[in-house]
């Protein structure tokens, strides 16, 4: 009797640790107390941007950059245009949510000043992701901003 009393409670507790399983960070479903969550990838690592949506303007042939690292307890974005620039970044990985603090920019004239002053004052804007198959997409308001493909 006691081994069916053992046995039941076993399975008892394994159900139950099932219904509270969660995942890693690249996209999984997490599944708490019967509530399903999105996770998204963090969007680590370094980036070219391929699509700046509904700027009338093309990419410079020089490329666009953008890099996002773990700095310290936050994350830090830095990149470079005509001028390098650079500032905190935070995301949520449940939410999605995404937002650029105010970005630094060295000040040297060059080629591409009107794209990149278009770009900064686009990515500022910026207020969720997404990572799929190594694209970055970012949005404001629901509407794309920005592509960027991994650079590895």
């Amino acid at each position: 009797m006691k081994k069916i009393v053992m046995l039941i409670m076993s399975v008892i507790v394994v159900v139950a640790l099932a219904g509270c399983a969660s995942s890693d960070a690249a996209g999984n479903q997490y599944n708490q107390g019967g509530v399903s969550q999105v996770v998204y990838e963090a969007p680590l690592g370094s980036w070219t941007l391929v699509e700046l949506s509904q700027s009338g303007k093309s990419i410079p042939d020089e490329g666009i950059s953008l890099h996002i690292a773990k700095e310290g307890s936050g994350f830090r974005a830095s990149g470079q245009v005509d001028n390098s620039y650079g500032g905190d970044v935070a995301f949520d990985q449940v939410t999605g949510d995404f937002y650029f603090g105010m970005m630094i920019t060295t000040s040297m004239a060059g080629p591409n000043m009107a794209f990149e002053s278009e770009y900064l004052s686009r990515i500022a804007l910026i207020d969720s992701y997404t990572l799929e198959e190594g694209r970055l997409s970012l949005f404001s308001r629901g509407e794309l901003v920005a592509v960027y493909t991994s650079t590895l």
